[in-house]
């Protein structure tokens, strides 16, 4: 069963009506829609509604309208939020006054804890270069202690300043 969503316009039969057009109400789930998915909207929206490229590309064109099924297909997606504050937009009953402060607190809050694991992930590259930076002086030290031509002069002024007698020169001088 395919009904019409008719969330901004009811039919001369119904007996509750709905303020606004269709085509609006259509128009503004659509644009929410295309500023999710700008580049692939035609794809993506094929891909929840389960139809053509063609079929998909005439509903974002707006010729033909969502239907109920269709628009709780989207509640449905990770952006459904998004869908449904696009059609509650201007409403002022009460339980959208309540729910749209809420969604707004968790949404705010995930953002929170996305940014909580960015500065973990950050802090834990940090702290890994640092070790890697820690191991590396530390094998570029161990590589300049054992390396005899690069200390040799330093080594031999602290002899000559220690009088050290371990070289061939400094035993004949010791031994006179």
């Amino acid at each position: 069963m395919n009904r019409v969503l008719a969330i901004a316009g009811a039919s001369a039969k119904s007996a509750c009506s709905i303020p606004g057009n269709l085509r609006s109400r259509n128009g503004d789930v659509l644009e929410a829609f295309k500023k999710i998915f700008p580049d692939h909207a035609t794809k993506v929206l094929a891909s929840i509604f389960k139809l053509s490229t063609g079929g998909a590309r005439k509903k974002l064109d707006g010729d033909r309208a969502i239907s109920l099924d269709e628009f709780a297909a989207l509640l449905r997606t990770p952006h459904g939020f998004a869908y449904l504050t696009a059609i509650m937009a201007d409403s002022e009953v009460r339980w959208w006054r309540i729910c749209k402060p809420l969604m707004d607190v968790a949404e705010a809050q995930e953002m929170q804890i996305k940014a909580r694991r960015k500065i973990a992930r950050v802090m834990q590259g940090a702290i890994d270069a640092d070790t890697d930076l820690s191991a590396a002086r530390a094998r570029a030290e161990t590589l300049l202690v054992q390396d005899a031509d690069f200390y040799s002069s330093h080594t031999d002024a602290l002899r000559s300043m220690a009088d050290v007698p371990d070289r061939s020169v400094a035993q004949a001088r010791g031994r006179k």
